[in-house]
């Protein structure tokens, strides 16, 4: 099934460079190693090989390769002529490579500890922490127009007293229908203002990058909240206080 909307299921391709050379090297390390030991020698190599080609197709399944290759590559290398001189290596230099995972796990647990990465952090843009607060002051009970993303993070906060168009399901909950004309109504493509009718909003999130948004001052709805990443509108008829923190940009704590 096409999953035009979730890029994490689109081809590793589009993972950027950096990611493309390391999955490109973890699998010619894997048969180099296949190669020279040869396949009978290769405990887990079906496991290896299907977990490679569907990290290929979907990049939201490339961490199963990585357990896999962790849990089975490094033991198809030890015997080979680089797994030798990797072993020899190590061996000759023992007390600098000891002070160097020393040092650096050091160095990873005084960052941890300055970014207090036991408190999980919810930033905008990825969260709309900002106008969820926004609602939240002015107890908004109503059906809200999200983009596919950051409705079950609306939802987690605000129901039962507001109702989100999408939540990051897709064809668990929303077909591809839905999907389509929200995806459309966001991207301002033609016919995008239908979807205020044919779905009763009462009021819309809005992105700052969103195409549609230069166009919305001419539905009539009326914006009554900005910051530096999202804009809310209302219905005509829905009256709410207005709050301009243009210059500000948001961030929480989950839950």
């Amino acid at each position: 099934m096409p999953r035009p909307y979730s890029p994490e299921w689109g081809s590793f391709l589009t993972l950027g460079s950096p990611l493309v050379i390391a999955f490109a090297i973890a699998l010619l390390s894997g048969l180099y190693a296949v190669c020279k030991a040869g396949w009978t020698r290769a405990p887990g190599l079906p496991i290896l090989l299907v977990t490679a080609w569907e990290g290929a197709l979907h990049r939201k399944l490339m961490p199963l390769f990585a357990i896999a290759w962790l849990c089975y590559a490094p033991s198809y290398l030890q015997p080979t002529p680089v797994g030798t001189w990797w072993l020899d290596f190590c061996s000759k230099r023992r007390p600098f490579l000891s002070f160097a995972w020393a040092a650096f796990t050091s160095v990873c647990v005084f960052a941890g500890m300055r970014q207090a990465s036991w408190n999980l952090s919810v930033p905008q843009p990825l969260y709309p922490v900002g106008p969820v607060r926004y609602l939240q002051r002015q107890k908004f009970t109503g059906n809200l127009l999200v983009p596919f993303r950051i409705g079950a993070f609306i939802s987690w906060k605000l129901y039962p007293a507001v109702k989100v168009s999408l939540d990051s399901r897709y064809e668990v909950a929303y077909s591809n229908i839905v999907m389509k004309q929200i995806f459309d109504f966001y991207d301002g493509s033609p016919g995008w203002q239908s979807t205020l009718a044919v779905y009763p909003t009462d009021a819309v999130l809005l992105p700052k990058e969103a195409p549609v948004l230069p166009r919305f001052a001419s539905t009539g709805w009326h914006r009554v909240y900005t910051d530096r990443q999202f804009e809310v509108y209302t219905r005509p008829g829905l009256s709410l206080p207005v709050e301009d923190w243009g210059c500000h940009s948001f961030e929480g704590n989950f839950p």
